[in-house]
């Protein structure tokens, strides 16, 4: 049994707490003390939920109207595009607002404006109080002070105060921006408007809308621009629901392509479409269905895409077109050359060639667009221009007619310089350098001159190498004679063949001192051969 021991003055008491049915304090500051607990007990089971104190200035009564924001899922758009080939219609696009009511009350009446753009957009915690710890300086014993460097000042005084003097100077239109919400508002009320309750349409011709209100807010590049669709007629959606809202019911300017992407897919292009906003109206990113000639084509993904711009879309794999892009190749030619300080820099010039190779199979004419890899630094030479151009990629129009096979050859080439230091450079690598009719005749000439001083030290090095070589077979024939002779032994050093050794080993010694003679000699006329090479090298500057 849960018992409560209570401490007053006349010692501890025992409660049965299932025998208590009510209590209160006589004491109205306790109790309360005792409510306010209860109440901060209340509000912490619910952490979604916060107090606050709201305080008007001024006298009688007044219409208080407060609003609020909470977090809700961002609004999605799904689109349909009808394409009917040979037909006098041009292609329409519908569009779908997908709306999702996540939180615990029903939209009644709810006036909904769908606004979307790219905005920064942060959370900060302005609920719990914020301090600033205090640093913990440690006093340093026996320090003196230390000198200051001073670093140079980025702006003189004068301009700093001339930029000032202007900004002070300039109209205030042009220091600040007009209210965004101004704009929206003014746009917001010439817009056009739809019509539906409760998340149903009340046109049901095709369950799309005629005119959907758009209002861009500002202009800022991609990452500034906000608009929006707005309902004119209140919204009923229930809670932890979803709705599709159509906003989008109007022609726009397509048309049919091939796209042919190696790196996507090898032998066919993908049936797609090149879309040119003309609606007037921002569609946001998201799915397209595609009919075509009245059946399913495929599914494609489209990017924002503002009004006026295009955008390639792609939604199934064309079969009647084969590709065929392995043919390719890539020449190199030396354009010039020139030497700077005994270091040859040759300028090469490199040409890629891709071939793309199409067969239309079918009986009508297509028109193919065709993604080539952009290189940095790589030049286009053939064709002149791209129909498009990214960061990455060219785009090429290539026609295709029906049941014939077309190609088209993108062809780039760059320049790029390569340097290379001629000292070590081998006497056949520099002499095919000094041969080459691409480099100019001043500079083959230098490296002629340079090939002569590196033929003459490459022969001192071969006949230095030669004597050392006969160094080494006549010391070791000396060695063979030594050993003859330590085998015949003392007592015959009276006998001939100990007599004709001991001559042979006296020329071996006067041979090896002529030699060690010629060795110094060459390597002294090498060393000077090279000086010589590197003198002509290091001073020389052609070009």
């Amino acid at each position: 049994i849960p018992v409560l021991n209570l401490l007053n003055e006349n010692g501890i008491m025992t409660v049965r707490l299932p025998t208590v049915r009510f209590v209160s304090f006589d004491d109205k500051r306790l109790q309360e003390e005792l409510n306010k607990a209860l109440g901060a007990l209340a509000q912490a089971r619910d952490q979604d939920k916060k107090s606050i104190t709201i305080q008007f200035v001024g006298d009688g009564k007044r219409r208080v109207k407060l609003g609020y924001v909470i977090e809700a899922p961002v609004w999605k758009t799904s689109y349909r595009l009808l394409i009917n080939d040979g037909a006098k219609t041009k292609p329409f696009i519908q569009g779908w607002a997908i709306v999702e009511n996540q939180t615990d009350t029903d939209w009644n009446g709810v006036q909904l404006s769908l606004v979307s753009g790219r905005p920064i957009s942060f959370i900060q915690d302005l609920y719990r109080p914020l301090y600033i710890p205090r640093p913990v300086v440690q006093p340093e014993r026996y320090a003196s002070l230390k000198p200051r460097e001073y670093d140079e000042g980025m702006m003189k005084e004068a301009d700093g105060g001339a930029m000032a003097k202007d900004a002070m100077n300039a109209p205030a239109d042009a220091m600040a921006a007009p209210s965004a919400q101004k704009q929206l508002r003014a746009r917001q009320n010439r817009s056009e408007s739809m019509a539906f309750t409760g998340a149903m349409v009340q046109d049901e011709k095709l369950a799309v809308l005629d005119a959907v209100g758009v209002a861009s807010a500002a202009s800022a590049a991609n990452l500034g621009e906000l608009f929006q669709y707005t309902v004119a007629v209140p919204v009923n959606l229930s809670r932890q629901k979803s709705a599709m809202l159509p906003i989008i019911a109007d022609e726009i300017d397509a048309r049919r392509v091939s796209i042919y992407n190696a790196q996507t897919l090898l032998k066919h292009p993908l049936n797609g479409a090149m879309l040119t906003n003309s609606t007037g109206k921002h569609l946001l990113n998201g799915p397209i269905t595609v009919i075509e000639n009245g059946a399913y084509g495929g599914d494609a993904r489209i990017s924002d895409l503002p009004p006026g711009q295009q955008r390639l879309i792609s939604y199934g794999i064309d079969l009647k077109v084969l590709m065929d892009s392995t043919s390719s190749k890539q020449d190199e030619t030396i354009q010039t050359a020139k030497i700077v300080k005994g270091v040859l820099n040759v300028a090469r010039k490199y040409v890629f060639t891709q071939e793309y190779k199409a067969e239309n199979k079918s009986d009508a004419e297509k028109t193919l667009v065709i993604e080539h890899p952009l290189r940095p630094n790589w030049k286009l030479v053939t064709p002149e221009k791209a129909m498009e151009k990214t960061d990455t990629l060219y785009r090429f129009e290539l026609p295709a007619p029906a049941s014939k096979a077309v190609s088209l050859k993108v062809q780039e080439e760059n320049t790029a310089w390569e340097a290379m230091t001629i000292l070590p450079f081998d006497l056949g690598q520099l002499t095919w350098y000094s041969r080459n009719g691409q480099i100019p005749q001043n500079v083959r000439d230098a490296l002629a001159k340079a090939v002569q001083l590196k033929q003459s030290m490459v022969d001192s090095h071969r006949q230095l190498e030669q004597t050392r070589t006969r160094l080494n077979e006549t010391a070791q024939a000396q060695q063979q004679t030594r050993e003859n002779m330590k085998a015949v032994g003392q007592q015959a050093q009276n006998s001939t063949y100990y007599q004709n050794q001991l001559k042979r080993m006296a020329d071996q010694d006067a041979q090896m001192d002529t030699l060690r003679q010629q060795i110094d000699t060459l390597q002294e006329q090498l060393n000077a051969r090279q000086k010589e090479l590197e003198d002509y090298l290091n001073n020389l500057t052609v070009g």
